[in-house]
């Protein structure tokens, strides 16, 4: 565990900030977020997102219901960050990008020598293809955010869910 050095955390949400607490606390890592989502990993805020057609409706209604039983402790990020920032990670260029609607503080990190883009879930990949995500906080910007990261210089995008997509 000593060999983490670094969390980037490309949004606030349970399954993406899961652990971040302890390797911030076993390995000393230094956990980044995006400024708009920080108070939430605190613990400070709350936040309520919506489902966008029937499968994310029906996502929301199974997260509501056991939402209960998913928690992790707050974390306080030892860093924040805010649009096209770059990051100096182990000699790696990475340059975040924000892409709000998710969750406010949405965000996606381009490894732009390297021809990766990591999305998080402002881009969901459904059987090799990408898909705007299903549960937003702000539709709109989530809408934005997809179209401005798709069209993005990439050979391979990473999405919080679903395999990498190879630009064809």
């Amino acid at each position: 565990m000593e060999d983490i050095g670094a969390v980037l955390l490309t949004h606030d949400h349970v399954d993406h900030v899961g652990t971040a607490g302890v390797w911030q606390r076993e390995s000393r890592a230094q956990v980044g977020i995006h400024e708009k989502d920080s108070p939430v990993v605190a613990g400070e805020e709350r936040r309520r997102g919506r489902g966008v057609g029937a499968r994310g409706k029906l996502m929301v209604l199974f997260s509501g219901l056991f939402s209960w039983t998913i928690a992790t402790d707050p974390v306080r990020p030892d860093r924040t960050f805010g649009d096209r920032e770059i990051l100096d990670l182990l000699g790696l260029r990475v340059e975040t990008i924000e892409a709000s609607g998710h969750t406010l503080g949405s965000c996606a990190f381009r490894l732009a020598t390297e021809g990766v883009l990591f999305a998080g879930d402002a881009v969901k990949g459904r059987r090799g293809k990408p898909e705007p995500p299903i549960f937003v906080e702000d539709g709109a910007a989530a809408q934005d955010s997809f179209r401005k990261l798709v069209t993005m210089d990439y050979e391979v995008l990473c999405p919080g869910h679903g395999s990498p997509i190879r630009r064809t």
